[in-house]
């Protein structure tokens, strides 16, 4: 299930960087921060795109919350960067 949950986010994280880019395309440059403001707040184009392409980034990092209770990606990590060991907190290493 670890797996499943897994390939959940990589759909939504490639999902997210397009609703994203659309949205960079049609909002005003950041560096006006006073036009992007009220941009956003008037709820023109673009800010549905910029409001779900963050959300589904944040769903995106929820699935990863799901994936280590049924996958060792953690423990695959501090078996492949001995020296992340401790740092990590691994309480043991796994060598396959």
């Amino acid at each position: 299930m670890g797996i499943f949950w897994a390939l959940v986010s990589v759909v939504l994280v490639s999902g997210a960087q397009l609703l994203l880019r659309a949205a960079m395309l049609s909002l005003p440059p950041v560096a006006d921060v006073t036009a992007l403001f009220w941009h956003l707040i008037q709820l023109r184009p673009g800010t549905g795109s910029l409001f779900l392409g963050l959300c589904g980034y944040a769903a995106s990092m929820a699935c990863w919350f799901f994936c280590p209770q049924t996958h060792s990606t953690g423990k695959s990590l501090c078996a492949a960067e001995p020296e992340l060991h401790h740092r990590l907190g691994c309480r043991t290493v796994m060598a396959e």
